[in-house]
């Protein structure tokens, strides 16, 4: 660079510094320099490396992008892209007329062939990569550096210090002045003509789009790296990114649209871009790498998340290893994240392509072992996936047209009833008898083989205060309903000590001088009221001998009035012998 170009690089430098601080008033950037003087003084400041006034210059930068009209912005641009249009028109032009025996022959080929027509200038233009014009790809490494700017360090993987907020604290800044840049330069195209020339912008946002959608991915969500800032900057890239690919939502960028209009409206991306993002992600995904990259996890599942059935399907091999990655990991944040992304492979897969070289078999010997973990927060997720796994591997308890043999329901069932009955923690009592009816709705009359051990831990559960919103009590009112439907031929063997618990309950609830909210103790009033309406549809005579004995001797008006509510309900009854 000349003294000239110093000298010019300095006074923008010098302006941008000032643009920070008198943004919507501070127009000498506008008239004194080109845009592209300004990208290239911007693209020196990010090749210097790190530097004390880096954050300032880029933060003006973003100022006088949001002030300047699409016209100073895309000037050098569009200039280019204009002369080389007219170049290509040249060109063909001299190329027609050149010999007028050529035209004669062309002339015969057509008539020969009329669906060898020769290319339009538009056509030209199309098959010319127009990022090979300086202009444009100052623009495009402009981006590129942004992007990278922004990214996170590699950690070590043994480094536990790097999950905490502190390791990044200076990323959230950074990411939020990329994503501003970025985001207007977009915008600016798609207030300009440019966004008319539909080959131009589909050639630009192909170089582009993968990595500002992976950038968006990593702070679209609350993680250690990104805060309610970077969050509503993401958003803002995501808008203009599926306008500027005429797509009308994320899911439809990633996945592709299943049509196309006339050329002039057509999607950018028919296919869609997760293959272009699983292949960036690749490389920092495998065993070795996967721990050094806190942030491509994320990505990977947050896109993958946008992705629904059928589209998945295509990607099932590219999208399988990293999550049974995750799942193997010691770190529980990595066993949720993987779970996660398990849970929506089952949802958005053909069950056909799952069984496929076994892959639902691998998926379930993954998860089926953290069934033994304590943490509340994996098993939340891991009871309905697993659920949902079995769906896929196992044929239907309920069908009866065949012996009905144990299953893998069954085995998870009796783990499950295992751990109920010896757990003494409150939350893991409540997040066990919150997914039991998950195995009851899906077994139907087969549950009858863990009926004494069911019953028993449902009992003990009633029995236990957990608290003032009383959740394991109130869930575990929902399970036995479920069981009293499903199971009502042999609910009479039983029905004894469940009107005994289920009394207890009532007078317990009308004596409680606990913290629980009045509301709370209603809601259990109702379950238990709700069980006892089964249970005497199931025996209607043996119910309503015991509940009279009750009303004889209780003088609690409040458990009273919900007896009379049970015998007075007039539903029609199952007699069971």
């Amino acid at each position: 660079m000349n003294d000239s170009g110093h000298e010019h690089s300095r006074s923008i430098k010098a302006e941008l510094k000032r643009y920070k601080h008198d943004s919507g008033t501070n127009q000498k950037v506008h008239e004194e320099f080109r845009s592209l003087q300004v990208v290239r003084c911007v693209l020196d400041v990010l090749d210097s490396g790190e530097r004390s006034d880096t954050m300032e210059l880029l933060e003006g930068y973003g100022h006088c992008l949001k002030d300047s009209q699409p016209s100073w912005l895309l000037a050098d641009i569009k200039e280019n892209h204009n002369r080389e249009k007219g170049n290509d028109i040249t060109g063909l032009h001299d190329n027609v007329i050149e010999s007028v025996g050529d035209i004669t022959v062309l002339k015969d080929d057509i008539k020969e062939s009329p669906d060898d027509i020769i290319e339009s200038p538009d056509d030209i233009t199309a098959t010319k990569n127009v990022i090979s014009n300086p202009t444009t790809k100052c623009y495009v490494d402009l981006i590129s550096k942004l992007v990278r700017f922004a990214d996170l360090p590699t950690i070590n993987m043994n480094d536990d210090e790097a999950y905490m907020e502190e390791a990044f604290v200076d990323y959230p800044q950074k990411a939020s002045v990329a994503m501003d840049i970025i985001t207007s330069i977009v915008s600016a195209i798609l207030r300009s003509s440019l966004s008319l020339e539909v080959h131009w912008r589909k050639e630009f946002m192909n170089t582009i789009v993968t990595d500002c959608v992976i950038l968006s991915a990593a702070h679209a969500e609350k993680y250690q790296w990104s805060n309610k800032t970077t969050i509503k900057h993401s958003q803002g890239l995501l808008e203009v990114i599926c306008q500027a690919c005429s797509c009308n939502s994320i899911h439809e960028l990633l996945s592709g649209s299943a049509y196309t209009t006339d050329i002039e409206t057509e999607t950018v991306f028919e296919k869609g871009i997760f293959d272009k993002i699983l292949t960036k992600l690749r490389s920092k995904l495998t065993r070795d790498t996967w721990k050094m990259e806190p942030r491509s996890r994320h990505v990977f599942k947050w896109c993958m998340s946008k992705v629904k059935h059928p589209n998945l399907g295509d990607y099932l091999d590219k999208v399988l290893p990293p999550s049974l990655l995750f799942v193997d990991d010691y770190q529980v944040q990595n066993k949720i994240l993987g779970v996660q992304c398990l849970h929506h492979i089952i949802l958005n897969v053909d069950p056909t392509e799952l069984k496929w070289y076994g892959r639902a078999m691998v998926i379930y010997e993954a998860i089926q072992k953290q069934i033994y973990s304590q943490e509340v927060q994996l098993l939340d997720l891991l009871y309905p996936c697993l659920i949902d796994l079995l769906k896929v591997i196992e044929r239907s308890p309920r069908k009866a047209d065949q012996p009905r043999k144990t299953t893998r329901y069954d085995d998870l069932l009796q783990i499950t009833l295992d751990n109920m009955a010896f757990e003494q923690k409150i939350v893991l009592r409540r997040v066990y008898s919150k997914h039991l009816h998950l195995f009851v709705g899906e077994m139907g009359i087969t549950i009858v083989r863990h009926y004494k051990k069911l019953l028993q831990v449902i009992v003990n559960y009633l029995e236990e205060y957990d608290g003032p919103d009383e959740m394991a009590r109130l869930q575990t009112l929902n399970v036995l309903s479920v069981v009293t439907m499903e199971t009502w031929p042999r609910i009479s063997h039983h029905i004894d000590m469940l009107l005994k618990s289920l009394l207890r309950l009532m007078c317990e609830i009308t004596a409680d001088r606990s913290t629980s909210p009045e509301k709370v103790k209603q809601k259990l009033m109702e379950g238990a009221v709700n069980c006892l309406i089964l249970l005497r549809r199931c025996c209607p005579d043996h119910v309503d001998k015991a509940l009279n004995d009750v009303l004889i001797v209780i003088d609690n008006d409040t458990v009273i009035k919900s007896i009379r509510t049970v015998l007075n309900d007039k539903q029609s009854v199952v007699k069971v012998s």
